[in-house]
C-alpha cells in the first residue's frame, strides 16, 4: 500500500441491510453467537453499544475448538469486567470448559450458562421480548442454536425467534440446515450471517 498519512481513502459499509444494529439500539437487548471469524462484527457491535452508553444487556457467546483460537479473548474479557451490562461467555468444543467438566458448542451455552437460569442468565435474557439474536460464523451452527432455543424455551417461547412447521416441531433432533427458510423460519428478531 502506498497511502500516506493524511491521504483520503474510500471505504464502504456496513454491507447489507439486516446485520446491523436497529435504529433505536436502546429498545433491545442482544445475544450474539459467534464462531471463528464470526466474532468480528460482534466485537464492533458490542463496543458501539457499550461505548455509546446504552443500558441494553449484551451477551456474547464465542465458540472455538481450542482456547488458543479465541479471537479478541483478552479484550472481550476486559469489556466483561468493565461493563455490568456485558457478558462474554466461551464455548470450547475440543477441550473441557473451565466452568464445566465437558466440551461445549455455542448452542450448549443456552443450557449450560455459568449463571444457571437465574437473574442475568442467558435463559432469562432469551425469554425477554426485548432480545434480538445475531448469529455469525460457520454454516450449520444456526440449527444447533434453534434446537437449543426450542429445548430451553419450549415451542411457544422459541416462537419469538423461530417458527417451525407442525410436522417437525416435536423432533428437533431431525432438523437440518436444508429446512431453514422452508420448515424452520427465523423471525425478524434473528439475524443470520453464516458461511
Amino acid at each position: 500500500c502506498d497511502a500516506q498519512v493524511g491521504d483520503e481513502i474510500r471505504v464502504t459499509g456496513p454491507s447489507g441491510k439486516r446485520f446491523v444494529l436497529p435504529q433505536d439500539p436502546s429498545a433491545h437487548d442482544y445475544v450474539f453467537f459467534a464462531t471463528g471469524t464470526g466474532i468480528a462484527p460482534f466485537r464492533a457491535l458490542s463496543i458501539d453499544l457499550l461505548e455509546g452508553g446504552y443500558a441494553s444487556k449484551v451477551t456474547l457467546v464465542m465458540g472455538s475448538p481450542y482456547r488458543t483460537d479465541l479471537i479478541y479473548d483478552e479484550q472481550l474479557r476486559e469489556l466483561d469486567e468493565k461493563y455490568e451490562n456485558f457478558r462474554y461467555v466461551t464455548a470450547i468444543s475440543r477441550e473441557t470448559q473451565d466452568d464445566l467438566d465437558r466440551r461445549l458448542y455455542v448452542q450448549d451455552r443456552i443450557k449450560f450458562d455459568p449463571l444457571g437460569t437465574g437473574p442475568g442468565s442467558l435463559s432469562e435474557q432469551l425469554a425477554s421480548d426485548r432480545t434480538l439474536i445475531y448469529v455469525c460464523g460457520l454454516a450449520g451452527m444456526e440449527i444447533g442454536i434453534f434446537r437449543g432455543l426450542y429445548d430451553a424455551l419450549g415451542r411457544d417461547g422459541a416462537s419469538g425467534y423461530v417458527r417451525v412447521d407442525d410436522e417437525i416441531a416435536d423432533d428437533p433432533s431431525s432438523w437440518n440446515k436444508k429446512m431453514i427458510n422452508r420448515q424452520i423460519r427465523p423471525t425478524k428478531r434473528v439475524f443470520l450471517e453464516v458461511y
